[in-house]
């Protein structure tokens, strides 16, 4: 179906360009929050050892969306965008990881890397943003064909 999408909307000067990276990380932002949702109450956040705790609610999901939308729009960095989808998906979480340790967390209380949920909230932190990636990665690939 992806593919009719594409021979139906031709390139417009990257409009659709754009709606498709768009699309694509809001995916990949909608895949990582529920297997970040189902990681935490399976108890693996603790096995890794973070404290970090998930908001479940439809209030927190929204945010997550636009942004993960957002973030997609990297993968037309120079470089980025000619990788395979593997490569390009694993390079493309670090930017939102190296945001959320260095900014985002510190900026709530968390400290530097969510160290006050345990060191391990970075490693936590890192896989679902790799997720992600990887996800809004896979479908931009399959959607720009």
């Amino acid at each position: 179906m992806a593919v009719e999408l594409l021979e139906i909307c031709p390139d417009d000067g990257g409009m659709h360009t754009f709606f498709v990276l768009y699309s694509a990380g809001t995916v990949g932002a909608l895949v990582s929050t529920l297997v970040g949702w189902g990681m935490y109450h399976m108890g693996l956040f603790a096995v890794m050892g973070s404290t970090l705790a998930p908001q479940t609610s439809m209030s927190t999901l929204y945010p997550r969306l636009v942004f993960g939308g957002l973030w997609a729009l990297l993968i037309q960095l120079p470089g980025l965008n000619r990788l395979p989808w593997l490569q390009a998906g694993f390079l493309l979480s670090l930017f939102p990881f190296v945001a959320q340790c260095l900014y985002f967390l510190p900026s709530s209380g968390s400290g530097w890397f969510g160290s006050h949920h345990g060191w391990g909230t970075a490693v936590v932190v890192f896989l679902i943003w790799l997720i992600w990636g990887l996800t809004t990665s896979l479908t931009s690939s399959l959607t720009r064909r």
